[in-house]
């Protein structure tokens, strides 16, 4: 009987301690906090909603008369239309020059040789293309589906490092000429 006083008791007492709290203020909003202080005093007097009133008298429904009206006819010159007049300063063409055009890139790199460094590193090489290209493009990731891409300036080998512990890496190269990718080759699993 004791115990199952004292569980009421325990239940009912946060209930009595709001209670309490609405008994110093009522307003619910303000029983933990001092927030009321901040808020405006409601005035006692509601102050009357004014009603619109139209400011436009209803007009007499028009009548048709007895007499049809013409209808205009077009004129036999055209109408002059109103024209900006735009200075010819700012109808040149920008005088930015324009970016290198891209030459085309007629073969695809071939990855030559490949060897695993250690479990997340991979050496790779690859044959070169066009005489002209220096720059590579290697995208590799855990299928033949590009996940990364890293661009190789000047040579034609790397070493692709913190890559996912002993996964296969499937590799591609493609050349890059100003901007300009050519083919990629095809994906190969060192």
């Amino acid at each position: 009987m004791i115990n199952i006083l004292i569980k009421t008791l325990f239940l009912l007492l946060p209930v009595i301690f709001v209670l309490s709290l609405l008994a110093i203020n009522p307003n619910p909003a303000c029983a933990t906090y001092n927030w009321c202080d901040y808020l405006p005093e409601p005035s006692q007097e509601p102050e009357p909603t004014q009603t619109p009133q139209p400011s436009v008298e209803p007009s007499e429904t028009p009548v048709p008369s007895e007499e049809p009206e013409q209808t205009p006819s077009p004129t036999e010159s055209p109408s002059e239309q109103p024209r900006a007049e735009v200075p010819s300063q700012q109808l040149s063409p920008p005088s930015t020059p324009q970016g290198p055009a891209c030459v085309e890139i007629k073969y695809a790199p071939t990855v030559t040789a490949f060897k695993r460094l250690d479990a997340d590193s991979v050496w790779i090489t690859w044959s070169p293309v066009d005489e002209f290209v220096r720059d590579y493009i290697v995208q590799y990731g855990l299928g033949p589906v590009p996940m990364w891409n890293t661009k190789i300036e000047g040579k034609r080998e790397t070493d692709l490092n913190l890559l996912p512990q002993g996964l296969h890496v499937w590799v591609r190269v493609a050349g890059t000429h100003n901007g300009c990718v050519g083919k990629f080759g095809e994906w190969v699993d060192p």
